[in-house]
């Protein structure tokens, strides 16, 4: 919140949850930041398709939703830490910043700003992490050990 209450950027955030940390974040947002809870799938995949970047700012050991993003052609925005370095490819699928700070996000951000992202190839990328892809890679690596 701090990225985008300094940068005057527009930033929708939807999320399920609930807890303290969400309402503090709402609370200190300005008007550019939108806020959307408790989405239908569908409603998420149509904001995926129309957006100009995901953020994925959690430095987290598996991230799904960034993946579901790349599968809409949306490139991302993500902390450039554990899964990240394996899902998003730099400048190709979307960029990295190096540190949890607005500084950092936002220096990210004017430098994505200057970049164009094929939607197509995004979505070719996502393709990689399909269900019927570790489900074949899965077993080949089975029958290739027994």
């Amino acid at each position: 919140m701090d990225a985008f209450n300094k940068n005057g950027n527009k930033l929708v955030v939807a999320t399920n949850t609930d807890n303290k940390l969400y309402r503090s974040l709402r609370e200190k947002s300005k008007s550019n930041i939108e806020w959307m809870f408790d989405l239908p799938r569908e409603e998420i995949r149509d904001l995926f398709s129309r957006a100009k970047a995901f953020l994925f700012p959690p430095e987290e050991d598996f991230g799904i939703v960034p993946i579901e993003a790349m599968a809409c052609g949306t490139p991302v925005i993500a902390y450039g830490k554990w899964w990240a370095l394996e899902t998003v490819v730099d400048w190709k699928t979307g960029i990295f910043f190096s540190e949890q700070t607005s500084d950092s996000l936002n220096e990210s951000i004017k430098v994505f700003e200057q970049l164009e992202f094929d939607a197509k190839k995004i979505r070719e990328h996502a393709e990689k992490f399909d269900k019927s892809v570790f489900r074949k890679k899965l077993l080949e690596f089975v029958e290739d050990r027994v």
